[in-house]
């Protein structure tokens, strides 16, 4: 992810100069271009009834990026749309650094403790599905909001390393629980890949419609398809 957005803006920055963009800018959208999504990888490996764990491996390469790819962006936007004055020189890297030490630690810490909360819960409660399953939803949710909105961490990591402590003492689970337990997040998944990529749709089409498109951006695009499948 770091060689991808880095990689993308420098190429942008030097092919698309008509676009005046400075070279944050550029990074900025290379935080946004760069992040890979394996939904049609993986569906197409359960098809083949490939290995179960590459298909974990790839789904889980997919959240790291994901959450890198977010707070990349966080950073690139805040610089974007500060005041130039307030960060300046050595001022800078100082400020890039404390930003992402922010994200970038205090998410996954947030998430362990979050996780750590939730275990101590599921051990109390034996053999109740709907239970279980709403503690993990709710704790799913709330070290979100809580880490994006309260604490001012990475969301997306800390429910990632919720996800991963969670899952390496899955004994928390009740044996009779655990396969409802997958297959509600199973469809929680299926449903919120399927409402992204329609809003994703959505906007998509809405911002064409209501902004001036020229041959020459259709080009541009047809490009930065080319430039970031090679960069990838």
């Amino acid at each position: 992810m770091i060689l991808a957005t880095f990689s993308t803006a420098a190429f942008c920055f030097i092919i698309f100069s008509s676009y005046n963009w400075d070279f944050l800018e550029w990074c900025l959208f290379g935080s946004i271009a760069s992040a890979t999504d394996p939904v049609a990888v993986v569906a197409i490996l359960r098809e083949l009834s490939a290995s179960e764990t590459l298909s974990v491996i790839i789904e889980g390469e997919s959240l790291f990026n994901d959450g890198m790819a977010i707070l990349f962006f966080e950073i690139f936007k805040e610089l974007v749309t500060s005041d130039g004055d307030e960060i300046q020189g050595g001022a800078l890297g100082a400020h890039i650094i404390k930003k992402f030490i922010q994200l970038a630690v205090g998410g996954p810490v947030f998430g362990f403790v979050a996780a750590k909360i939730a275990i101590f819960l599921l051990n109390r409660i034996f053999n109740d599905a709907t239970v279980e399953i709403t503690i993990t939803l709710v704790s799913a949710y709330l070290t979100f909001y809580v880490g994006e909105e309260i604490l001012g961490v990475s969301g997306i990591l800390a429910v990632v390393i919720l996800g991963i402590v969670m899952n390496s003492e899955r004994t928390s689970i009740s044996p009779d629980s655990e396969h409802a337990l997958h297959h509600f997040w199973e469809m929680v998944g299926y449903l919120a890949n399927t409402v992204l990529f329609v809003i994703v749709g959505i906007t998509s089409v809405e911002t064409a419609v209501s902004s001036f498109v020229s041959w020459t951006d259709v080009g541009y695009l047809c490009a930065i398809y080319f430039l970031l499948a090679a960069i990838r």
